[in-house]
């Protein structure tokens, strides 16, 4: 495979490439802030829940999509880790203060 054929390959992934910093931004912030927070358990259980939603979008979307099903089905882990460490947050704030 020549360098053309990899870079005419990759093109047809590029939007996943731009969509993965977006969706990935609020995870990664509720990390740290839950980092700093050292709550370590409520991370271990968003994560823990946001696996089993991947891997249920991964079955489903990977058999309608196939490598673009599995690239989604990071896409909705992403979200569901950031949707779920925000509502944990309130709980959080409420803790410390």
């Amino acid at each position: 495979m020549c360098e053309n054929d990899v870079n005419f390959a990759s093109e047809a992934f590029l939007i996943f490439i731009v969509l993965g910093p977006i969706f990935g931004a609020l995870p990664f912030l509720m990390d740290g802030i839950f980092v700093g927070a050292t709550r370590s358990i409520d991370m271990r259980n968003m994560m823990f829940l946001s696996l089993i939603i991947y891997v249920v979008s991964a079955y489903v979307l990977i058999d309608l999509y196939g490598f673009y099903g599995l690239w989604l089905a990071l896409l909705v882990s992403y979200a569901a880790r950031g949707i779920s460490l925000v509502m944990r947050y309130p709980k959080l704030e409420k803790s410390i203060s």
